[in-house]
């Protein structure tokens, strides 16, 4: 074990020391991308994403979420998970995407509701693309076809209702002593919890974000063939693959692959004792699935499309506020709410 670690951390030290020199090797291109990311964040993360991990938070903490569960129930079931909660996480998970799934999963984990083995069938399932980003960005934006995305959205899921399926008969259930640890260390809840807690997970979706589009600025000037830059943009990160690939099977893959970004995303979400090994060999089977019946739905229903009909990044914000103003807006936020305790911090200064 001393030996991998030492390998691990000369390998971590070598892969920054090669960013850094990538970095002013390519300095125009590497700004140039991580600006992107930057827009990326300001324009389309945290305004999608951050309220709706507070509200999916606080759905699943109320008693009444199981009204929810209804389209899940028989599926939750079928994946051998007994816990109330889960259908309705599976849910919001697939129209908040693996973002707000690494969250809702991590907090029924923690919470005492799903064992480990329900966690990681339930990461098979649930991490993928939200509708949002798939039918309008990667669909209208990219495809020139709202049908297209909403096509290869419906797909996706399938694919990964499909691979929770099966992994869910291949992990092994948890025996009662493996699960006496459950609910020990839960999360406190709350409002003020929920919107900490999601500060946090956003900052850290936007590092992610910036750090691989930062990659991707410098992956542009290479000079590589086409196949080369597009498979190791699919393996980098999905979104700025997709603008690269244009095509829409090649976002469908790039989509279904989940690249390093999304993965890195989901391990720095999720509680550490969840493993991801389950949900990195379903890309295995995930990846076939989704473009065989894409090509097939497609193939039965055709469409014409036009390419980057409408572009990712709009130059012009939807918004009264510009983007510098809304950033710094955000940080203030960030930094109002770490201010505050934890409740349960709170109540052990009173009792002092």
């Amino acid at each position: 074990m001393c030996v991998l670690k030492q390998i691990k951390a000369w390998l971590t030290l070598f892969a920054a020391a090669f960013c850094a020199v990538l970095f002013f090797a390519y300095n125009k291109e590497a700004l140039s991308g991580a600006l992107d990311g930057i827009a990326l964040c300001v324009r389309i993360v945290i305004p999608s994403l951050f309220p709706f991990m507070i509200l999916t938070r606080l759905i699943i903490e109320n008693e009444h979420s199981p009204l929810l569960d209804i389209p899940f129930v028989p599926y939750a079931r079928l994946l051998g998970i007994k816990s109330k909660k889960a259908p309705a996480a599976i849910l919001l998970s697939f129209l908040g995407g693996f973002a707000v799934a690494a969250k809702l999963i991590s907090s029924l984990y923690e919470s005492g509701e799903i064992s480990k083995r329900d966690a990681m069938v339930m990461m098979c399932c649930c991490v993928t693309s939200a509708p949002s980003f798939v039918i309008s960005a990667v669909g209208g934006g990219i495809a020139g076809s709202l049908y297209t995305g909403a096509v290869m959205f419906i797909l996706l899921t399938l694919a990964s209702l499909f691979c929770g399926v099966v992994f869910g008969f291949i992990i092994k259930p948890e025996t009662e002593s493996q699960k006496a640890h459950l609910g020990i260390n839960a999360a406190p809840s709350g409002f003020v919890e929920a919107v900490r807690d999601s500060v946090f997970s956003v900052c850290c979706i936007c590092g992610y974000v910036v750090f691989f589009s930062f990659l991707m600025g410098i992956l542009k000037d290479f000079s590589l063939s086409a196949p080369i830059k597009e498979v190791a943009a699919m393996l980098l990160e999905s979104t700025s693959a997709c603008k690269l690939l244009k095509e829409p099977i090649k976002c469908c893959a790039a989509l279904s692959i989940c690249g390093a970004s999304i993965i890195l995303q989901v391990r720095a979400m999720a509680n550490k004792d969840i493993s991801l090994a389950p949900l990195l060999a379903s890309r295995l089977l995930h990846l076939p699935i989704s473009l065989l019946l894409f090509k097939l739905i497609l193939w039965l229903f055709p469409v014409y499309t036009t390419t980057a009909a409408i572009t990712i990044f709009p130059r012009k914000t939807y918004t009264h506020i510009p983007a510098d103003v809304t950033a710094m807006i955000f940080a203030l936020l960030c930094m109002v709410f770490c201010a505050i305790p934890p409740r349960s911090l709170r109540k052990e200064k009173k009792k002092v």
